[in-house]
C-alpha cells in the first residue's frame, strides 16, 4: 500500500515567508528601541556578543520563535502585544 504524502496547509508561500522576515527584525528594532536599550544591552543580557545579536535584528542570521521570546523578555515586551502588532504590520504589508 503506497503511503501518500500529506501537504502542509495552503498558506503563504515560502517566497512570501521569506519577503516579510524583514517585518519582524525591523518590528524587534523598534521594540528595542521603544524599551531604551541599546544592542549591546539585550545582547548581555542574553550573554551573546553585540555582533551576534546585530546579525539577529538586521536578518544577517535568522531568529528562531525562542531566541525572540528571549530578546522581548530582555525588553520587557510582552510576546501577545508582540505577535498583535506584528500581525498588524504583515497585514499591512500585504495590502
Amino acid at each position: 500500500m503506497a503511503t501518500t504524502k500529506r501537504r502542509p496547509p495552503a498558506t503563504r508561500s515560502s517566497a512570501r515567508l521569506r519577503g516579510d522576515y524583514h517585518i519582524l527584525v525591523e518590528l524587534v528594532a523598534k521594540v528595542r528601541d521603544e524599551a531604551g536599550k541599546t544592542q549591546r544591552d539585550v545582547a548581555d543580557q542574553l550573554g551573546q556578543q553585540q555582533s551576534w545579536y546585530a546579525k539577529s535584528e538586521s536578518g544577517e542570521r535568522r531568529m528562531d520563535m525562542l531566541e525572540v521570546l528571549a530578546i522581548l523578555d530582555a525588553l520587557g515586551v510582552d510576546a501577545g502585544d508582540f505577535i498583535r502588532r506584528l500581525r498588524r504590520a504583515l497585514k499591512k504589508a500585504a495590502h
